[in-house]
């Protein structure tokens, strides 16, 4: 990682509260595929979203975190713009689990 984008990721991790590896990685890996102006019109957005109340999660039950807020412009197609293999690589977790069964179910 360059010391540019190591500087990045640690400000967006102190900016959204993450301290956890995981989420650091994954802030790394969107600064890889981002460019810097996206990163920060998402951070505005997120921001913006937490002074209006915050954002829900899918199920509706809890308020998601700053980072989850973050996380989720990021993944969405309209904010985040990133391409599917994009996705897939800054988001490893959300990758549907292989199967044995043939694409054609034999």
């Amino acid at each position: 990682m360059s010391p540019i984008r190591h500087r990045l990721v640690q400000a967006l991790a102190q900016r959204l509260g993450e301290t956890d590896p995981a989420a650091l990685a994954q802030l790394d890996r969107i600064c890889e595929c981002m460019p810097p102006e996206r990163i920060v019109a998402l951070m505005q957005r997120t921001e913006e979203i937490e002074r209006n109340g915050g954002m829900l999660t899918d199920n509706k039950r809890r308020r998601r975190t700053k980072g989850g807020v973050f996380f989720r412009l990021a993944l969405m197609r309209k904010t985040g713009k990133l391409t599917k293999a994009q996705r897939r690589y800054c988001f490893p977790a959300l990758q549907r689990p292989a199967t044995d069964e043939a694409p054609d179910g034999e």
